[in-house]
């Protein structure tokens, strides 16, 4: 299964309660920190509700090696 790479680039100091709730879920605290999650619809949609505050991207299993 794909997996997807998230790296946290901003602060959520001044972001709404909602985007805040989903960088705790996404396991993302702290500033440059990269966390990999599945890739499926779940996932996704927490993506775009916070896609200011993150990068991200597919990685695969060469890369992860």
């Amino acid at each position: 299964m794909a997996k997807l790479a998230l790296i946290r680039l901003r602060s959520g100091i001044r972001a709404k309660g909602e985007v805040r709730d989903t960088l705790a879920m996404l396991r993302l605290h702290r500033i440059n920190h990269l966390v990999l999650v599945d890739d499926n619809p779940s996932y996704r949609g927490m993506v775009q509700k916070v896609k200011d505050y993150i990068t991200w991207g597919e990685i695969d299993a060469e890369t992860l090696a």
